[in-house]
């Protein structure tokens, strides 16, 4: 039975954290590729934990909490000839961008900075945005994409900004999570004019490509459980899109034909009522065909669609000794 639920920065990000009334471990078999429940999914790993150093989903589970980073971690180009992760190197955490086609080889680092958390790709691929965490607060900035090193920083002050995703239909407008005195909102910095929009409660929005003026977002109801919702700012109606009593679920990205939405969230056992790990769901639009996608004892997290919607980029522990991070990539194919 789930005794209480709260949200909390911890430090780090956004975090969603359960209060469990028990929590039992057991032995994880990391070094399995897939599970029988998986039959059928093709999963190919991208990255190597020997060389890569891939900063994974923060998560713990101690004196009866599970928590969990919502911030997205990994992203694809536009036109997807690569992915782009985070690496923590030398106690600093920064951008690599590999080509997907290579299977990953060749990573580039294309940030030089200390606590880089989230980051996305520009609609057009010239342009990565991400957030970087200094003393206590949190900042937007951008870079290019392909060389270079300036960067262009957006946001400022003493709030927690982070999780930037441009517009498919301005690419000067852009929209990040903002947390402030405690409270998660959605707001937009458009860098022709430098204006600032407040738009809604909750966090990594996802502005949809064939909905103007619309955008997916994680909200968090009244016993903190995470929920997927869809608001149209310009008429004002916000769309409840997924919401289950013992799960919660986070950081929601549209498939390219817009029938889809693919997000991370806790599996649970209702035999045994307690969470076990993150795995990845997907829903349509509409909030019917609700799907578990994963099922690998390991955590599966921050997943993101292929440009052709055939594929999903995401976070893993599985396939290794120990259970570290790597970025995977597995087939979609329903319908």
């Amino acid at each position: 039975m789930i005794m209480n639920k709260k949200i909390t920065l911890a430090g780090m990000g956004l975090l969603l954290i359960w209060l469990l009334s028990q929590c039992t471990t057991s032995q994880i078999v990391y070094s399995n590729v897939s599970v029988p429940e998986e039959g059928g999914i093709r999963f190919e790993k991208l990255t190597d934990e020997t060389r890569d150093n891939v900063s994974g989903i923060s998560t713990r589970n101690e004196y009866g909490k599970f928590e969990w980073w919502v911030n997205p971690s990994i992203a694809v180009s536009p036109d997807g000839r690569r992915f782009a992760y985070l690496s923590y190197k030398n106690k600093q955490t920064n951008i690599m961008v590999a080509s997907a086609e290579r299977g990953g080889s060749g990573a580039t680092q294309r940030t030089f900075r200390n606590w880089v958390t989230d980051l996305s790709w520009s609609p057009d691929g010239s342009q990565l945005y991400f957030s970087e965490q200094r003393n206590n607060t949190s900042s937007i900035y951008c870079i290019n994409a392909d060389a270079g090193s300036v960067l262009n920083q957006l946001t400022f002050g003493s709030t927690y900004d982070a999780a930037p995703s441009a517009s498919p239909y301005d690419p000067d407008l852009v929209f990040f999570s903002r947390r402030d005195y405690g409270s998660y909102s959605i707001w937009s910095y458009n860098r022709k004019n430098n204006l600032f929009t407040n738009y809604s409660t909750g966090c990594t929005p996802e502005p949809l490509k064939d909905e103007p003026n619309t955008f997916l977002c994680t909200r968090f109801n009244d016993k903190g459980i995470g929920e997927i919702w869809k608001v149209n700012y310009q008429t004002g109606i916000e769309t409840l899109i997924l919401s289950r009593q013992e799960q919660s679920f986070t950081t929601p990205r549209i498939s390219p034909d817009g029938k889809w939405i693919v997000c991370m969230g806790n599996s649970f056992d209702p035999k045994n009522k307690r969470v076990q790990n993150l795995d990845i769901f997907v829903v349509r639009t509409d909030g019917t065909q609700f799907t578990q996608l994963t099922f690998h004892p390991g955590n599966d997290g921050c997943p993101v669609w292929s440009p052709d919607g055939r594929s999903i980029y995401f976070l893993s522990q599985r396939g290794t000794a120990k259970g570290l991070f790597n970025v995977w990539r597995m087939n979609f194919n329903l319908q």
